[in-house]
């Protein structure tokens, strides 16, 4: 009878740490495929951007210039350093800019709804060429939508101005502190005038 009873007790033990080892199999499959997931989420939305560049303005004094919001909720500037040596009269521009990481955080997610809202649909008439105006674009990549687009801001319409604006305003109304090179669109931040032809 006791080896009956010490039979039955091994067996109830037995079946009681199996339960306690296939329950945590499970328990770290759920963990792992959680840990997977997230890490997919977090590859979609890897690298989602959005940015405004301003090209050669008709005064050669102003420098060209580029804001970008990255989904790390930090905000990116760059400037260009403008050619003040000799001969500098002929040719402001060096292609070489300072750049600038916002010392505060702003909601990343709160722009990428207005862009998507008020940029998702082409600028109208941006194709069209607007003498003595300057040239800027917009470039951004959200989830699935991305758009590259040159325009003149006198294109943009009243929605599209105020988000503008507002994302520009950003680079006054932050403490920004000098940073590494950060990416930007090179187009019109390196574009180059076409020579002049030959006599």
């Amino acid at each position: 009878m006791k080896l009956i009873n010490g039979s039955f007790f091994t067996d109830c033990r037995y079946l009681y740490i199996m339960k306690i080892i296939i329950f945590k199999k499970l328990l770290l499959k759920s963990l792992i495929l959680a840990f997977f997931a997230i890490l997919i989420s977090c590859s979609k939305n890897d690298g989602n951007f959005i940015e405004f560049t301003r090209g050669r303005s008709m005064n050669p004094n102003y420098p060209r210039t580029g804001i970008k919001i990255t989904n790390d909720n930090y905000v990116y500037y760059c400037e260009e350093i403008m050619n003040n040596g000799e001969n500098y009269y002929l040719n402001r521009h060096t292609g070489k800019y300072k750049f600038y990481k916002s010392e505060e955080k702003i909601d990343f997610i709160k722009y990428k709804d207005l862009i998507l809202k008020n940029y998702s649909t082409e600028i109208k008439n941006s194709y069209k060429r607007i003498p003595d105006a300057t040239l800027e674009m917009i470039n951004f990549k959200l989830d699935n939508k991305e758009r590259v687009q040159n325009f003149y801001y006198s294109q943009l319409n009243k929605n599209k101005d105020s988000l503008y604006n507002e994302i520009w305003k950003l680079k006054k109304e932050l403490k920004f502190k000098k940073t590494d090179s950060i990416l930007f669109s090179q187009k019109l931040l390196q574009e180059k005038l076409p020579k002049p032809p030959s006599l």
